[in-house]
């Protein structure tokens, strides 16, 4: 018996509908615990590169999910170091201060403490659905799309294997009608029994005059939005700093974390990280070339639910500042005498030998002492 997938939104989790999750059986648990997401946009050749990388929450054996995109995709992979390196560009800055803490005149010994605080084959396939490109990257099965009927698009999916359900088709038709192509991937774990499973990262390249990240939603996963924040951790590089929208005036909320030029060294090493690591690697793929003056933003958006009715497109920011965490701060604790006691103390002191000088001065003027 064929075994079915089971096409559904990945609720409660960190991505916006850039994942369709797939299970391979109806009722599969289906989560993300957390997700990394890099969008690097060249306004000169118009190309936007997406890269993405998750761990997803599963008892599925098999699952995937489907990536819309405005133009013909290009896919490649990246080395898993990548998002390492982007969250060490945007740490806060460590700085160390002296805190002094006063031990009394009184006690005996010295205490010192230093610590840190902070911390698929095309098998009768439809006319209106098209199987433009398949190949297998970063361990999984990718099928590129392309469709002119929504409908027919679904049954297509139901056809090869998705349970994909009819509250689908409404968000399926806002691509197909305006010609974007759908990437298919399939995951399929190595260990069945293993209750999370570690995507490794996915590049997507493609051509776009307006750089966006696919924030959409179908509205039966709007309104049954789990409770709590999905938190969405966006990198943005380009040449300036960039602000989001939702659709062409709408209020996104990702709030911006972190926003400043990469010196030439981290340039360089975001550079390495982006590019294929694979020897046999597909050469059709554009590689990616960062500009000589790249800058980083990143986002955040912890909203739930979403208000997932458009894209979030991204433009250069009317405030050109830069934004950094708040300095994380090293206190080094040292002891010192309390001056206070020092004070008191030697002011005894300089009593009692004012009082000793007069007595003697007394007693050599004394007849006794003559």
């Amino acid at each position: 018996m064929r075994t079915t997938l089971t096409l559904s939104l990945l609720l409660g989790c960190v991505s916006a509908v850039w994942a369709c999750a797939i299970a391979y059986r109806p009722g599969s648990r289906m989560g993300i615990n957390e997700e990394a997401a890099l969008i690097v946009y060249d306004p000169q050749a118009k190309m936007q590169h997406f890269i993405r990388q998750a761990n997803f929450n599963t008892d599925a054996a098999y699952f995937g999910f489907l990536v819309p995109t405005p133009s013909m995709p290009q896919l490649a992979e990246v080395g898993d170091s990548l998002f390492g390196g982007l969250q060490s560009f945007t740490l806060p800055e460590t700085r160390t201060q002296v805190v002094w803490r006063d031990r009394s005149l009184f006690d005996w010994g010295v205490v010192r403490t230093t610590f840190a605080a902070g911390a698929l084959s095309d098998r009768a396939t439809p006319k209106a659905v098209q199987v433009v490109d398949q190949q297998k990257v970063a361990g999984l099965e990718a099928t590129i799309l392309r469709a002119t009927d929504a409908e027919k698009l679904r049954d297509w999916l139901n056809q090869h294997g998705y349970e994909a359900r009819p509250a689908l088709t409404e968000w399926l038709k806002v691509y197909v009608d305006q010609g974007w192509y759908l990437t298919a991937f399939q995951y399929k774990k190595s260990n069945d029994k293993a209750p999370t499973f570690r995507s490794r990262a996915v590049r997507i390249s493609f051509a776009t005059d307006r750089p966006f990240y696919p924030y959409r939603e179908p509205a039966d996963s709007r309104e049954n939005a789990p409770a709590g924040p999905r938190t969405l951790r966006l990198f943005y590089a380009t040449t300036d700093r960039v602000a989001g929208k939702l659709g062409t005036d709408g209020t996104w909320p990702g709030r911006t974390v972190w926003s400043a030029p990469l010196s030439n060294l981290q340039r360089e090493r975001l550079q390495r990280d982006l590019t294929d690591p694979r020897p046999d690697a597909k050469l059709s793929a554009t590689a990616v070339q960062l500009p000589e003056t790249l800058w980083l933003t990143e986002f955040e958006d912890t909203a739930s639910p979403r208000p997932g009715t458009d894209e979030v497109y991204f433009q250069k920011s009317d405030s050109q500042d830069e934004v950094k965490r708040p300095a994380f701060i090293v206190n080094e604790y040292r002891e010192r005498i309390n001056p206070r006691e020092i004070i008191a103390v030697s002011v005894i002191l300089g009593v009692m030998l004012l009082g000793v000088g007069f007595l003697t001065l007394r007693y050599l003027r004394s007849p006794a002492a003559s």
